[in-house]
């Protein structure tokens, strides 16, 4: 994250912080909450002691106005921490509309990245008021878990004791589709799937947000060798006559290794409904580390290498069946596909990659794989002085199978600048099931992905984050959400 803001120390300081909070706000203890936030008294002081202009005179300097918007982005982020926005937002966005005026609108945009990240993850943020009366006991920030193995009888006894909670209060997100429900992660399971559920989510987002050490503490935690007070109980494995669920189990042990072993152990041993419950963990990390704009993480080499297994298996299953199976091509993604979003996935940068978020037919995927360009051109360089463009040409497009519950579009076009020609691919993902809904709901196919530069003739049957990818690709641009409605 850090090369996208290369140069500037002061800037450097400030996305690891954001980094940290993220962290320990989707990994941590409580009380690993309570001691990152307990810094926002410290540094403060430290950043003006290291930054602050060497003459006291300068103080309408840029390096002080630097410095000042600096200790507002940290305040905001640290209030994240307590579940509730900081008041200063308004002072972050202030200074965004003077800063965008000339082009380095450096911080709102990393904060709400920061806390919509939080807010997709179960984390549950009051916004910013100036009436909100200071709590008596020190509120920390927690993340709420998803329905990984939850049971039937889990949801209905949590409808009964109102567990389950919808985060923004609202009963669709911006794209119209409804709010996964979520669960408190810290009250004592009752059964089985329920205390599963939760070393589920907390292996799921240790995999996807922590840190080396952050796994290892974890795999360690689960160990059989650690003290019953220290470790995650294999108690709700066994049923209340004493009697060993082998099925959960065997689960909860393919939780350890996926930790320690990754993809290298075979898991085909569990039991389908603990199977599906896996490939929900891998799903989420799919989706999680392949859209963002750095999507390798050297010490997740799991998620690539589970990708590249996933999308072989569908692969060689559609060509053992002379490709009845699996159509590269298919018609409802055929038609008009608008640019709905489009965001660098790096907690601070400002690079933009398409010219804003409104409604414009720009990218037209025809049968057969060919590609054609409507309209203005949908990629501007990432700096403030953009290059003439002489042409973009549409090259190709194809959807292959996997992985998880994904499908993997890659689109290629070719843009010709003044200084040469570059192949720029997009590679998106569509959710299988809500591709078939949408054909009887008639809203809007959604694909979200990355955008690169590519050096090889197509960048496909290639898992992002995977060796051959990082071979054949020159740069990850940016991130990307496209939409097609089935109704044009």
């Amino acid at each position: 994250m850090e090369s996208s803001i290369s140069g500037v120390s002061l800037r450097k300081t400030l996305n690891r912080l954001a980094n940290a909070v993220l962290q320990v706000a989707l990994v941590g203890s409580p009380a690993d909450v309570l001691m990152l936030s307990s810094q926002q008294f410290v540094l403060p002081d430290r950043l003006k002691e290291d930054w602050s202009p060497a003459n006291p005179a300068d103080e309408d300097s840029e390096t002080a106005q630097e410095l000042a918007r600096g200790l507002v982005f940290m305040n905001c982020i640290f209030s994240l921490l307590s579940g509730v926005e900081s008041t200063m937002v308004e002072q972050l966005t202030k200074d965004a509309d003077d800063l965008s005026k000339k082009g380095d609108d450096l911080y709102l945009v990393p904060y709400k990245r920061l806390k919509r990240i939080l807010n997709e993850n179960g984390c549950v943020i009051q916004a910013a008021t100036a009436r909100t009366p200071p709590s008596a006991e020190k509120a920390v920030l927690r993340p709420r878990d998803r329905n990984i193995c939850l049971s039937l009888k889990d949801l209905m006894r949590f409808q009964r004791r109102d567990a389950i909670l919808d985060l923004a209060m609202e009963s669709n997100d911006q794209y119209g589709r409804p709010h996964e429900a979520r669960f408190d992660c810290d009250v004592i399971p009752e059964t089985t799937t329920e205390a599963l559920n939760q070393v589920s989510n907390v292996v799921e987002r240790s995999l996807t947000f922590g840190s080396v050490e952050d796994v290892s503490q974890l795999s360690r935690k689960m160990s059989d060798d650690m003290s019953d007070e220290d470790k995650f109980s294999l108690q709700w494995t066994t049923s209340h006559n004493g009697v060993k669920d082998p099925d959960a189990e065997a689960y909860w042990r393919a939780l350890r290794q996926l930790l320690t072993e990754g993809l290298d152990v075979d898991y085909s041993n569990l039991k389908q409904s603990y199977m599906n419950s896996f490939e929900r963990i891998l799903g989420g990390m799919v989706t999680q580390q392949f859209s963002a704009k750095r999507p390798a993480r050297p010490e997740l080499e799991i998620a690539s290498k589970f990708a590249n297994w996933e999308m072989k298996v569908r692969g060689n299953m559609s060509k053992s069946y002379e490709g009845r199976l699996w159509n590269a091509y298919p018609t409802e993604l055929v038609g008009n596909w608008s640019l709905v979003e489009s965001d660098d996935a790096s907690l601070l940068s400002s690079i933009a990659i398409f010219p804003g978020r409104e409604k414009t037919r720009q990218i037209v995927l025809q049968p057969a794989g060919e590609v054609k360009i409507d309209g203005m051109c949908p990629l501007r360089a990432a700096t403030q002085q953009q290059p003439k463009l002489d042409s973009v040409e549409g090259l190709n497009w194809r959807l292959n199978p996997g992985p998880t519950h994904l499908d993997t579009c890659y689109i290629r076009v070719r843009i010709v600048e003044e200084s040469g020609e570059r192949n720029v691919g997009f590679v998106g993902y569509i959710d299988r099931g809500q591709r078939i809904e949408s054909r009887f709901s008639n809203r809007p196919i959604r694909m979200s992905g990355v955008v690169v530069d590519t050096l090889s003739e197509k960048v496909d049957d290639v898992a992002i984050g995977s060796k051959k990818f990082k071979d054949d690709v020159v740069d990850v641009i940016g991130r990307f959400v496209m939409e097609k409605s089935l109704d044009e």
